[in-house]
């Protein structure tokens, strides 16, 4: 026996009924975000699949190295080199060639053929490593970051005006009377890209370390060589060194005062008054090592410290003077203590002072063959089971406005 039973409404009990019963209500803004919430996600997958797709299609290249960490590579890009693994060395700087392509930097024609069996030593770095090595210039030498940077991306040099003769302003006579006439006067000079090389020698034992232990030698070989070479081309490199530069301002103690030891703080605390006013305003002192020290062990009279530098806590030798200047001390200038030498310059590098740069940086590396140190001590790579990695750059330095700057010397005699 069936227990359904058929109720019948009239149309009045259906109307009373529906008098008593709500519709839902439906939130529509909360319905659309969650739905794009989902189109969001869906949209995120399918560009990861698509992601996934292209690297997969991209090459080999890109499928091994392109997610390694930039220690991780440049290790296992010397290691090839080290091992004349040309294939793949030759595989690792088409990647590191790349990077740097797409890091807006210029490759020098010889990349080209960094890959090829006659180049087999030879080691392109990636835009990592070079980003790293230009950070840490200042570790090495606070000047070579000092002067303001120009990468060329077409030709080996660049043509810039220097000011000769100033302007200069004359009384008239008389009302209507001739005026003289001055105008500046300008000469050309042409700043041309100097290829420079260095060498780093490492053991091979060193080469087994860690990985970020190996990528601190390779980063620090290439600033410390950079930095070095920078140095000496802004200070006392014989061609662009300023202390060489005609137009400068040049100080020179008095007759008998020949040694560093003769440098008195009046001398230094007049620097500033010698170059046009907008060079002393952002200008610093760069010393060499003799005469910071010498200048740091003054003392009254009375016994008592001058306190003329106050050292930056656990700076690269930096600091500011008792006028109130900015310092920083230099390892190619003044090394030795000698009449009619220059030990202190003053000047505002960073306006009036310029690095030209082609390219990024090669390296190579060897593994046989002799090799002669900074100490002029000979490495028999081969005997000693030691690689030589050399460090090759394309920079020069100009200086617009020789008269911006002050160097300060010995006596002849």
């Amino acid at each position: 026996m069936s227990k359904e039973q058929t109720i019948e409404l009239d149309e009045a009990a259906v109307a009373e009924i529906a008098k008593h019963v709500q519709a839902p209500e439906i939130d529509y803004d909360k319905v659309a975000e969650k739905l794009a919430e989902i189109q969001k996600a869906n949209e995120k997958e399918v560009n990861k699949l698509k992601t996934e797709k292209k690297e997969a299609v991209e090459g080999e290249i890109v499928g091994k190295y392109a997610k390694e960490s930039k220690e991780e590579f440049a290790v296992k890009q010397l290691i090839a080199a080290m091992s004349g693994n040309t294939a793949e060395l030759a595989e690792r700087n088409a990647h590191a060639l790349k990077t740097l392509k797409e890091a807006g930097m210029v490759e020098k024609a010889s990349y080209l053929n960094a890959g090829t069996g006659a180049d087999g030593g030879y080691l392109v770095p990636n835009n990592e490593l070079l980003a790293d090595v230009m950070n840490i210039l200042s570790d090495f030498s606070v000047l070579a970051g000092a002067a303001r940077v120009i990468n060329l991306t077409t030709g080996g040099g660049i043509d810039v005006s220097t000011l000769t003769a100033d302007v200069i302003m004359t009384e008239v006579g008389s009302e209507g009377g001739a005026k003289t006439v001055t105008k500046p006067t300008f000469g050309d000079t042409t700043i041309d890209v100097r290829e420079w090389a260095g060498v780093a020698v490492l053991t091979k034992k060193v080469v087994r370390q860690a990985v970020v232990d190996v990528y601190a030698i390779l980063r620090d070989s290439f600033a410390r060589a950079i930095a070095h070479n920078r140095e000496e081309l802004l200070l006392t490199d014989a061609t662009s060194g300023i202390v060489h530069k005609s137009g400068i301002v040049s100080v020179s103690l008095v007759a008998t005062k020949t040694s560093v030891d003769d440098f008195d703080w009046a001398t230094i605390r007049s620097l500033p008054f010698k170059v046009p006013v907008k060079a002393a305003r952002g200008g610093m002192y760069v010393f060499s090592r003799l005469l910071a020290a010498h200048l740091d062990g003054l003392q009254s009279s009375t016994g008592y410290d001058l306190d003329l530098l106050q050292w930056d806590p656990g700076s690269n030798l930096t600091g500011t003077t008792k006028n109130g200047y900015r310092f920083v001390v230099a390892e190619s200038l003044g090394t030795t203590d000698a009449v009619d030498t220059a030990y202190c310059v003053f000047g505002n590098f960073g306006q009036y002072a310029i690095v030209v740069r082609q390219g990024a940086v090669d390296s190579a590396v060897f593994d046989s063959g002799i090799v002669t140190d900074g100490s002029s001590v000979d490495h028999n790579l081969i005997q000693e089971n030691k690689l030589a990695l050399r460090v090759e750059s394309w920079e020069n330095v100009g200086y617009p406005l020789p008269g911006a700057f002050v160097v300060a010397k010995t006596a002849a005699s």
